[in-house]
């Protein structure tokens, strides 16, 4: 079965990690794992570091329902973001969503404008930006209406979704950071997972 793995692109605070958590919550409420690096208030299994990245994965679950789990991975250009290692993180990024079909996931990452590796770009199968109503909204000025513009892979366009934000909002504090991993590795870490990933990879 082929994976989705879908880029939201768009500037701080228009949506983008409302509709990865609402995206994830649809797939909790269908039955599938979800994996994540968004601190949530529903069932989930967090994603904290390089090692719960590359583990990750729903075959098992995938071989019972036919149905592939979910993943959520917000700031992803954070992950490469460290100048000591980002070769390698950029690197380790690939390889994670590239080999997120063989772990039957769909895949869902933020990033920020202008920040797009090329490389993560072509595995692409959906690109969305979203933009939240009130534009200037706050705890005490919440979002009410979320609007997702949308294309496939190839840029065509999609029907854009149309969103209440009500339901979903109390499902994770936007105020807290996501787990940023370039905060808890080496170069000789993720080396050493590079090469566990590779030999994996000739078995």
């Amino acid at each position: 079965m082929a994976n989705d793995i879908i880029g939201t692109i768009g500037k701080l605070g228009v949506g983008k990690s409302l509709y990865g958590v609402i995206w994830g919550y649809d797939g909790v409420c269908d039955g599938r794992p979800l994996f994540s690096n968004i601190r949530l208030n529903f069932k989930h299994i967090p994603l904290k570091t390089l090692e719960d990245i590359t583990n990750a994965n729903a075959i098992n679950y995938y071989n019972k329902t036919g149905k592939n789990g979910r993943m959520i991975l917000d700031e992803l250009w954070k992950l490469a973001d460290n100048r000591k290692c980002m070769g390698l993180l950029a690197e380790l990024t690939d390889i994670v969503l590239i080999q997120s079909r063989k772990m039957h996931l769909d895949v869902y990452f933020t990033q920020q404008f202008l920040q797009i590796d090329p490389r993560i770009a072509f595995c692409v199968t959906q690109w969305i930006a979203p933009k939240v109503y009130p534009v200037k909204c706050s705890k005490f000025n919440p979002p009410t209406l979320l609007i997702v513009e949308r294309c496939d892979g190839d840029y065509n366009e999609l029907p854009p979704k149309r969103i209440k934000c009500a339901p979903y909002l109390n499902l994770f504090n936007s105020d807290e950071n996501p787990y940023i991993i370039k905060d808890m590795v080496s170069p000789e870490r993720i080396k050493a997972i590079l090469e566990r990933i590779k030999e994996e990879e000739q078995k």
